[in-house]
C-alpha cells in the first residue's frame, strides 16, 4: 500500500512523503520493470529478493539491505533476476530545500550497502514509519531513516558487467538527448548494428535504445514544464520534432498531458 503525505515543516520548507512497503510473501515470477522516472527523490530498500537496479548508465547488482537512490528525473529501473520473494521499501521525497537531505543531492551516493544491524534498523524505520499517524511522526521517522543511511558505507560503484561500449553509448545520450532525433544517429557515432544495439541493450539494461532515449527527453520535458515553460517549447527542446506524438508520448507515459501536468501540483 502507497501511503503519502504533504506537510510543511517551519523553518525547514515544504516537505512531501510517499512510501511503501511490501507486505506479500508470494514468490514474484523474473520481472523487469520499465525505465521510467520521478521528479522526486527515490530511496529504495530491498529487503529480500535477487534483484538488480539501474539507474542512469549503471546497473547494480544488489544484496539483502542494500539501498538504491535516484535522484529527480533520473531513468531508473528494478529488474527481478529470478523467482523469488521479493521484499522491499520505498520512500519518495519531494522537498524545496537541501537541508537534512545533502546525501540525497550527492550524485556520487547512490548504492548503499548497509551492515545487518542497519538492515535491521532500517525495517524496523519503515514499519515504523508505514504506522504513524501524525505529521510529526512520519517526519521524525523519516529523518531517522536518512540518519542511518548518511552512516551506511557506499557501496559497489561499478556497473554490472556493462560493456565499455555500453557504458560509452549511455554517457552520450545522456549528454546529448536533446539533440538526438533518433537511434540512427546513435549507430552511426559508434559504428554500431542497429541488432547489435538491441542487443546490447536487451542483455544489459532490460530495454531498448528507443525506449531509454524517449524516457530521457520525457524526463527533461518534465522539468521545462515545472520551470514554466510551454507544452511546445518543452516539447522542442527536449528534442522532440512531432508535437503530437510528444503529447502522446507523455500522456501514455504518465497518465496526463503535458498542459495538465504544466498546471498542476504533480510529482509522479
Amino acid at each position: 500500500m502507497i501511503n503519502q503525505k504533504n506537510f510543511t515543516v517551519s523553518d525547514i520548507g515544504s516537505l512531501d512523503i510517499t512510501f511503501y512497503l511490501s507486505d506479500s510473501l508470494g514468490q514474484f515470477n523474473p520481472r523487469v520493470f520499465p525505465p521510467h522516472s520521478h521528479d522526486v527523490f527515490e530511496i529504495y530498500f530491498l529487503i529480500s529478493g535477487n534483484v538488480s537496479f539501474m539507474v542512469e548508465n549503471n546497473v547494480y547488482k544488489l544484496n539483502n539491505g542494500d539501498v538504491i537512490i535516484s535522484r529527480p528525473n533520473e531513468v531508473h529501473n528494478c529488474i527481478l533476476n529470478e523467482k523469488s520473494v521479493h521484499k522491499h521499501a520505498c520512500l519518495w521525497i519531494n522537498t524545496s530545500t537541501d537541508f537534512l537531505f545533502s546525501k540525497l543531492t550527492n550524485k556520487n551516493v547512490t548504492h548503499l550497502s548497509t551492515t545487518n544491524e542497519e538492515r535491521e534498523k532500517l525495517i524496523k524505520l519503515f514499519n515504523d514509519l508505514n504506522q504513524e499517524k501524525d505529521d510529526f511522526s512520519i517526519f521524525a521517522t523519516t529523518i531517522n531513516i536518512l540518519k542511518l543511511l548518511y552512516s551506511a558505507n557506499q557501496g559497489d560503484s561499478s556497473s554490472c558487467c556493462v560493456p565499455n561500449v555500453l557504458k560509452q553509448i549511455l554517457l552520450y545520450i545522456n549528454e546529448k538527448f536533446k539533440t538526438i532525433q533518433n537511434v540512427k544517429e546513435v549507430l552511426d557515432k559508434f559504428y554500431i548494428s542497429k541488432t547489435s544495439l538491441i542487443r546490447l541493450f536487451k542483455k544489459h539494461l532490460h530495454t531498448t535504445p528507443k525506449l531509454y532515449l524517449e524516457t530521457k527527453k520525457l524526463a527533461y520535458s518534465r522539468i521545462l514544464l515545472k520551470h514554466g515553460e510551454s507544452v511546445l517549447d518543452a516539447c522542442f527542446l527536449s528534442g522532440f520534432s512531432d508535437y503530437s506524438n510528444y503529447i502522446r508520448l507523455f500522456r501514455k507515459r504518465f497518465n496526463i498531458t503535458p498542459g495538465k501536468y504544466r498546471t498542476k501540483d504533480v510529482t509522479f
